[in-house]
């Protein structure tokens, strides 16, 4: 699935600069696109010197300079060039709202495009792209497709709930998007909190936890702290 999320990202922004992206200095922007790692350069060429290794789903800023297809960006303190070719915007988890009881995932960017499935009011989806003709490519429950965007609402940690993580060893994984072999983000340790912001379909929870969004398995949340 992850293969599946990452190709469509790619397809999202084939052909497109960093520039294109209308992105800003700051901007908050994620490794992707390789097997394992991607160069930090101290210049724009793939000649110059590496100052460290960037882990697949590594989150850096980026600083407003593009040259030879290298973006400047600023990682755990340290300042160096990527190729943009492995930098995407984080998958963005939204929220169905503005509708009655459900919306449709179509196959295509229309409302006369074939229906895959009806996604409820106040589910979350994975939002991958915008489109043309107001609609927004999304992840919903182990299918792609796409929505009208006025029933996509960004979810913020406040309109979540506090979860505990139980039934592990020691930690669970923070996923950068809804599957058990995405990328880790972070390791969670039983007993820690963090804020449950609903299912993403798949068994997999949304949630908050320590500056970071991602998505764990909802198997290993409870309501109640159960290891002691």
């Amino acid at each position: 699935m992850k293969r599946a999320l990452s190709i469509l990202m790619v397809l999202c922004l084939l052909g497109m600069s960093v520039p294109a992206l209308a992105i800003s200095k700051g901007d908050l922007l994620v490794v992707t696109n390789c097997k394992s790692w991607v160069s930090l350069r101290k210049s724009p060429s793939t000649s110059a010197e590496r100052l460290k290794k960037l882990p697949k789903g590594a989150y850096v800023n980026y600083m407003g300079i593009y040259r030879n297809g290298f973006a400047l960006v600023l990682h755990d303190g340290t300042y160096g060039y990527v190729l943009k070719n492995y930098l995407e915007r984080p998958c963005q988890a939204m929220r169905i709202v503005n509708c009655r009881e459900y919306v449709s995932l179509r196959a295509a960017p229309s409302t006369r495009a074939a229906r895959i499935r009806k996604i409820r009011l106040g589910e979350v989806v994975v939002h991958e792209c915008e489109t043309a003709s107001g609609f927004s490519q999304v992840y919903s429950n182990g299918r792609s497709g796409y929505v009208l965007s006025r029933h996509l609402q960004p979810i913020d940690k406040a309109d979540g709930a506090r979860r505990y993580v139980v039934n592990c060893k020691s930690y669970i994984s923070l996923r950068s998007d809804p599957s058990a072999r995405a990328s880790r983000l972070a390791k969670i340790p039983l007993g820690a909190a963090v804020i449950s912001l609903g299912s993403a379909g798949g068994g997999m929870d949304y949630v908050y936890y320590n500056g970071q969004y991602g998505f764990v398995l909802s198997k290993y949340l409870s309501t109640y702290l159960l290891n002691k």
